[in-house]
């Protein structure tokens, strides 16, 4: 839950460090997420997955936290159990997040996807045989169609074109 004056909430299982709380351990009451806060960090959108969590801020910096087996936060194996800056300039101008259940999708502006994280039945939309990849993957399938949104399921990918 994301309060107007961009405080950021959580509460439920913290086994992989989903809840960005530092510590593994389960939190049964809202307790404030200060990181966001406390680095002046505006949040635009958060996307939550099986068991990790993506956030975009205003900046366009985008931020994983939680299980990492799978490479679905980027960066190195493991979990990550405080916010992890994956996308630092944006220079790919990512304009949406998906947090699928252990993988990840990224919208730019220009309407191109990028994923991550596991690729098993070829969810990254592309012919190319990954297992997965701890780096953004650009897709080519819907390379000169405009992308209006994507939905994000375990193992699929649903892509809504817009009209312009």
């Amino acid at each position: 839950m994301i309060l107007a004056t961009n405080e950021l909430y959580v509460y439920g299982n913290n086994t992989y460090g989903e809840l960005g709380e530092k510590e593994f351990k389960n939190v049964y009451t809202f307790t404030k997420l200060n990181y966001f806060q406390n680095n002046n960090l505006q949040i635009l959108k958060i996307s939550a997955g099986a068991r990790h969590n993506l956030i975009l801020c205003s900046d366009f910096t985008i931020y994983s936290f939680g299980d990492n087996s799978q490479f679905q936060c980027s960066g190195l194996n493991g979990a990550y159990s405080s916010p992890y800056k994956i996308i630092k300039d944006n220079n790919l101008e990512i304009i949406d997040i998906y947090a699928g259940y252990n993988f990840s999708v990224l919208l730019s502006k220009k309407g191109l996807i990028w994923s991550f994280g596991d690729n098993s039945n070829h969810k990254y939309g592309t012919d190319i045989n990954l297992k997965g990849s701890s780096n953004p993957v650009f897709s080519n399938d819907m390379l000169g169609l405009k992308v209006g949104k994507i939905f994000v399921g375990i193992n699929n990918i649903a892509i809504l074109l817009s009209e312009c």
